[in-house]
């Protein structure tokens, strides 16, 4: 299990990637309902265009060699796209959520 301190510094790494503008904690993990052998699922907020190139490089960082991650849009229009990752034998699904998308909703 990811301890909350790596996960948190995680995501502040995710966050200086250019066009993120917010990492959520989801699923299980933050409704505290999580196990020892469940996922984590973190919510990459983006706006604008997403550096998918510097996301791919803390990716391999994080999850090695091998970790891959889609452009947006290859999932769809609203969960547009991500990577599931296996981070010290724990599977990490990073989901891209485009913010401009989601603000169309309330205008």
């Amino acid at each position: 299990m990811l301890s909350d301190e790596v996960l948190r510094d995680l995501g502040q790494q995710m966050s200086r990637v250019p066009g993120v503008v917010g990492v959520l904690l989801g699923g299980s993990r933050a409704r505290a309902e999580h196990a020892e052998g469940s996922d984590v699922d973190l919510g990459v907020y983006y706006e604008g265009s997403l550096d998918v190139e510097s996301l791919g490089e803390l990716a391999r960082q994080v999850a090695g060699p091998r970790a891959q991650l889609t452009l947006p849009g290859a999932w769809g229009p609203w969960v547009d796209g991500g990577g599931w990752l296996d981070i010290d034998g724990v599977a990490v699904d990073w989901i891209y959520r485009d913010v401009d998308r989601g603000a169309d909703l309330v205008e």
